[in-house]
């Protein structure tokens, strides 16, 4: 169970697992960006959600019932630097800021780089 490389623009809440019916053990997150999503990782006690190295900007509520990874961030919009797209902008912290997984294309099959950028598309 993973969540990895992925960009989350304007929803109303990130990652939601408060019970065992969504999936079966834990859940690893990782390379994730949260843009103008006003709650982030949310969880109940069991099963747990391992994360590290996601971004999360805008969020009022960044992390409930989930401990953020030495990572991972929560920023201002601006702070952030991202196109209405998603996009990381030239000069934003979440380019360069990942961990190399060993996947290789971003959303749009371009190269990532090591360290890659936090998101589903690689700057």
């Amino acid at each position: 169970n993973k969540l990895i490389n992925n960009t989350f623009l304007n929803c109303e809440r990130g990652v939601d697992k408060l019970g065992v019916a969504a999936l079966a053990g834990n859940l690893l997150a990782r390379n994730n960006a949260f843009i103008n999503c006003p709650e982030g990782f949310f969880s109940g006690a069991n099963p747990a959600i391992d994360e590290d190295f996601s971004y999360i900007c805008g969020a009022t509520t960044a992390y409930s019932g989930v401990t953020a990874g030495s990572g991972s961030r929560q920023l201002t919009l601006a702070e952030a630097m991202c196109s209405a797209t998603g996009r990381p902008l030239a000069g934003s912290p979440l380019i360069g800021a990942g961990v190399h997984l060993g996947y290789r294309l971003d959303k749009d099959k371009r190269l990532r780089r090591n360290p890659p950028t936090i998101g589903a598309y690689e700057a």
